[in-house]
């Protein structure tokens, strides 16, 4: 009884952190794209 407590309270921890995982990650890949154009952009210029 006491794992199953466990892992019911870890659920919504694991889904809370990969969540916050993947926007972490979108946000990364968001910058990473604004930092080439940028670097293209002044290439260019």
């Amino acid at each position: 009884m006491k794992h199953k407590k466990q892992n019911k309270r870890n659920v919504p921890m694991l889904i809370a952190a990969s969540v916050i995982a993947c926007s972490f990650f979108l946000v990364l890949v968001m910058i990473g794209f604004e930092c080439q154009k940028s670097i293209i952009d002044q290439f260019y210029l």
